[in-house]
């Protein structure tokens, strides 16, 4: 599993994290982060939906390595 980090996001694009979510939410309303959360919430629901996966395993897929906390996500998502 590769974590995405705000450190991460500086280094590739040699910017302020800062000053690049600010640019981010302005031109689409959410943060980097919870675009990046709706964008894994919207794979877990197609996952559950068309395969037989476990429900651990699609957590896992998505990124969340913890079961609990994606099931919190999950339910405010949908």
């Amino acid at each position: 599993k590769n974590e995405i980090s705000g450190e991460q996001i500086e280094a590739e694009f040699d910017c302020n994290f800062d000053y690049i979510n600010r640019i981010f939410k302005k031109l689409t309303g959410v943060t980097i982060f919870a675009y990046l959360t709706d964008l894994r919430m919207q794979k877990a629901c197609e996952l559950l939906t068309t395969t037989s996966l476990k429900v651990g395993v699609v957590a896992h897929m998505v990124g969340f390595a913890d079961e609990t906390y994606f099931y919190k996500v999950f339910k405010r998502s949908c």
